[in-house]
């Protein structure tokens, strides 16, 4: 799914409802390289939420790199492709959850 994809978690770790140490091997595992800082060369998704800061945003926008929340590619494992990251509002980084 993320065949050579440069993949960045723009979430503090202690806010992920999963955490890294089980994000980071899947998201490998479907073929993207993953980074902790934004490289040189930029990235292709950011997996973040509304905590995500300023800089790290645009720094992405930059590289027009895909900015989605965690709900992107949960559904894009669930459904076997990557979705299209507009196709629901819960695919967007800051999207409020809802009672």
């Amino acid at each position: 799914l993320l065949e050579g994809k440069r993949v960045l978690f723009g979430v503090h770790p202690e806010k992920l409802h999963i955490p890294t140490h089980l994000w980071s091997p899947l998201i490998q595992h479907m073929g993207a390289t993953l980074f902790i800082t934004i490289p040189i060369d930029g990235i292709d998704i950011l997996l973040a939420d509304a905590s995500c800061p300023e800089e790290v945003l645009a720094s992405a926008r930059s590289f027009n790199a895909i900015i989605v929340s965690f709900e992107w590619i949960v559904q894009s494992v669930i459904c076997g492709y990557l979705l299209d990251p507009n196709a629901h509002e819960r695919f967007s980084y800051n999207a409020v959850a809802r009672d």
